[in-house]
């Protein structure tokens, strides 16, 4: 067959391929074949389908063509297929795929079920070359030889049958003897008087006889008590010794007809089975008494769901007898409801035959009989049976009465979800039901989140103790309860303060109700003993709405707005908005979050700047001041102007300062540090210098990694010496004891410099940089420097003037005649 068109191989159509089979009787002829026609390029991409491919594949022409083989056969078997087609395009080869050898290459199926269980019809393929004006192709037939290899199976099974007869076709005596000879039993054929006519091997090996001697023997003489009764057959059990060892026979007997006293005996050993069946038994017993002993209740059911066991503890469980019970269908005995929905489930016994799987019960399920019946809270699991032909022939049931284990389990949620002292709700509820509202929020629904701080509760806790505050606290929270409505939910956040969120309220309508709860409060008369105690209440309001904000901005906002109450004089209601301390102090909560983060992950790097020493003719690098700067989780880089102000309102300064010893000393511990020695000072901030466990560590460390004294020394701010004096003076004099030496930074900052200066025992004292930048063009301050530096030099002190950011600065101060300069004219700030 030759198809004259012309195709490109690098592109495909399907008008190609109309175009190709252009003639419609041609094209019919193809349909209608009685075989398979397939027509593929050197990509194996199909050009011709036949309608005996839709059959057999289940894939309409319009839905292959134009896709390759491999897509369109997902379970191809392709090696020696595709190699076949590739020579017949490239070497102009056919080749024969003979069923023979090359069994069901291709997945085509006679029908559905066929598909399913993946049995191909058999197939013989001819591949052969077609060439076309541009390019070769390949066309693949393929003919359904199912019909033949099943006639040729049927002639080799009857060819096989006839064999079979021939052999049988022996004398009987020999088939007999076989038969006989072949039997795991004994026979044996007795005529008159029990005498033995005939018998079989096993017989012979059992009683240990001679062939001369077994025939006219009584069978009596083995098996002594055996006696035939009048009937024509019968049977009995025999217990006789072989080889001193007691063996059960199971012995039947038959007469043989026509014959008046010739008998067949078949003699079977029985002692393994009455062994095995004594196992059985006691297994039984050890079962029954095993569901009668477990804590479970347990039913088994057959295939149908009708109940066959049912153990002592499930039939206390339902309160009916057992007996009553058997026989009985599965899902008129009970049925699960969800304790919290009320819905009822569909029987899991059936579930688990219908679905060939485990099925259990909810988490929150209860058995009941009936609708009036008290609900049993219950776990429960259905577990198929499944035979020898791996079908399932019943199920198991378990229940588990969990009512104690539920009450625990209830009791721990709600602890874990409810403040034990008053009973409100906790953080973790309060998180979980904001989220809930906040995504309510979106659109048009109006709820109102209030941030509510107890003003002078410290009070009552410094004055009669703790106990009397936790009473205070239990008091208030029933006073807010009764004071807002039921759909109000009401938290404590920890300490003082709570937040309640009222839903359905427009801002305006939620600072009516915070303000009448502000004066509840206020009004609220707390006695004790003698004493009567009153407190406040700051709240912050702030409308819940997600399209504008996300879920932790409005709770930034609600904070930031009981602050600006508390700040503006306490015992009031701040709307969120309505002036600008709510923003900064947004910002400063915000920034402390980040310090947090930070802390966590040690996100903070180590920057250095030199410290020069300064005569009329050149500057020599005396040591490094460490700064710091903190690294965002976005990697942008915060300079210690923008968040050590927040770190020391919010008590973090402490953390950072140990993070920075401990930086540092890992650098020193380098050998990039060892190959250069330098010097370095550390700041030290007011909190470490009051905090007596920073003192341990800063000793620990020091000692641990064997620190020389003259690589660091510490700065201290004027400001924070002063107000931490004493504490200052006992570090100080700790660390000197050890060599080490003491900046006091920023020195003249502070209304009593001159004063203190005397007292605190330092080694370094650096002028306040607001002196030294304007040195050349403010008098005063060149007098004030002058004047510390004065002052430093008649108390034995090295002078360090700061902020040196220029040459003309650099002048001044040598004329002056102070020690040292750091500044952006000396040296710019850069990582260690």
């Amino acid at each position: 067959m030759t198809i004259n068109k012309i195709v490109d191989k690098n592109e495909f159509s399907y008008n190609q391929i109309e175009t190709l089979l252009d003639y419609q009787i041609i094209n019919d002829l193809l349909h209608k074949q009685d075989l398979g026609l397939i027509v593929v390029d050197h990509n194996y991409r199909i050009y011709l389908w036949n309608g005996w491919l839709e059959y057999y594949t289940g894939k309409a022409k319009a839905d292959v063509i134009g896709c390759k083989m491999e897509e369109v056969f997902e379970n191809i078997c392709k090696l020696r297929l595709f190699q076949a087609i590739n020579n017949a395009i490239n070497s102009n080869m056919s080749a024969i795929l003979s069923q023979v050898f090359n069994k069901h290459p291709l997945p085509l199926y006679e029908n559905e079920d066929d598909k399913e269980n993946d049995i191909r019809i058999f197939q013989q393929i001819n591949v052969k070359p077609i060439k076309t004006v541009t390019m070769n192709l390949a066309m693949i037939e393929i003919k359904n030889v199912t019909p033949t290899i099943k006639r040729e199976n049927q002639l080799r099974e009857q060819t096989n049958t006839l064999s079979a007869l021939m052999s049988e076709n022996k004398t009987r005596k020999e088939s007999l003897e076989t038969i006989l000879n072949n039997s795991q039993d004994a026979i044996i054929l007795i005529k008159d008087n029990y005498l033995i006519d005939e018998y079989n091997i096993v017989a012979e090996q059992w009683f240990s006889v001679d062939k001369k001697t077994i025939n006219e023997t009584s069978l009596q003489t083995y098996i002594p008590d055996f006696k035939l009764n009048e009937k024509a057959e019968g049977s009995g059990i025999y217990t006789i010794s072989v080889d001193n060892k007691n063996t059960h026979f199971d012995v039947t007997w038959k007469k043989i007809q026509g014959q008046k006293n010739n008998f067949v005996i078949v003699i079977r050993d029985i002692t393994k089975k009455m062994e095995v069946e004594k196992q059985l038994f006691k297994s039984e017993k050890l079962a029954k008494a095993t569901l009668a002993s477990i804590t479970d209740g347990l039913i088994s059911t057959d295939e149908k769901g009708i109940i066959e066991l049912v153990n002592p503890i499930a039939a206390e469980l339902f309160n009916v007898p057992a007996k009553k019970i058997l026989n009985h269908p599965i899902e008129k005995l009970f049925y699960i409801e969800d304790e919290e929905t009320g819905k009822i489930e569909d029987n899991i016994v059936l579930r688990a035959i219908k679905n060939y799987k485990i099925v259990s019960s909810t988490e929150n399920a209860v058995l009941k009989t009936n609708i009036k019946s008290v609900a049993i809270p219950v776990m429960a699991t259905a577990s198929p049976i499944y035979n020898s032909s791996n079908k399932v022939s019943g199920c198991v049931l378990v229940f588990r009465d969990v009512k104690e284990s539920r009450q625990l389990s209830n009791k721990l949620s709600w602890e874990a979800t409810h403040d034990a002292l008053t009973g409100l709700p906790n953080r973790r509820l309060f998180i979980e039901m904001f989220r809930k509202v906040a995504e309510s929020s979106k659109g048009n629904n109006e709820n109102v989140l209030l941030f509510l701080d107890l003003d002078r509760f410290k009070l009552v806790n410094d004055t009669a103790g703790h106990a009397v505050g936790d009473e205070l606290l239990r008091q208030i929270s029933s006073l807010f309860l009764d004071n807002l409505r039921n759909s109000d939910f009401t938290a404590r956040l920890g300490g003082d303060e709570f937040a309640i969120i009222l839903t359905d309220c427009s801002v305006k309508h939620a600072a009516i109700i915070a303000n009448k709860l502000c004066a509840a409060v206020k009004n609220y008369i707390f006695p004790w003993e003698n004493t009567l105690f009153t407190i406040g209440a700051s709240i912050g309001l702030t409308e819940i709405k997600t399209d504008n904000f996300t879920v932790s901005e409005v709770l930034e906002n609600a904070d930031a707005a009981c602050y600006s109450a508390k700040t503006a004089g306490r015992n009031r209601v701040h709307i969120y908005g309505e002036n600008k301390e709510d923003e900064k102090y947004k910002k400063t909560s915000s920034m402390a979050s980040k310090i947090n983060e930070a802390l966590h992950k040690e996100n903070f790097i180590l920057y250095k700047q030199a410290i020069v020493t300064i005569t009329d003719s050149s500057t020599e690098l005396h040591h490094y001041e460490i700064l710091l700067r903190m690294q965002s989780k976005n990697g942008e880089i915060v300079s210690a102007g923008e968040f050590i102000p927040v770190a020391e309102q919010f008590g973090q300064m402490s953390s950072i300062d140990q993070i920075v010893i401990k930086k540092l000393i890992d650098y020193i511990n380098t050998a990039e540090f060892q190959n250069n020695k330098v010097r370095f000072a550390v700041n030290l901030s007011g909190a470490s210098i009051s905090d007596p466990l920073f003192l341990v560590f800063l000793t620990k460390i020091i000692e641990e990694n064997n620190i020389d004294s003259n690589t660091i020394h510490f700065e201290i701010t004027e400001t924070a010496a002063i107000e931490n004096f004493e504490k200052a003076i006992v570090l100080i004099n700790h660390f000197r004891s050890k060599g080490f030496k003491f900046a006091l930074d920023d020195f003249g900052s502070g209304m009593s410099s001159f004063g203190y200066l005397k007292k605190l025992p330092i080694d370094y004292l650096k002028i306040d940089g607001q002196f030294v930048k304007e040195i050349c063009s403010n008098k005063t301050d060149f007098a004030m420097v002058s004047s510390i530096n004065y002052l430093g030099k008649m108390m034995g002190l090295k002078c360090v003037a700061e902020f040196v950011e220029n040459d003309q600065i650099l002048e001044k101060v040598k004329e002056i005649g102070i020690d040292f300069a750091q500044g952006y004219g000396i040296d710019m700030p850069s990582p260690l």
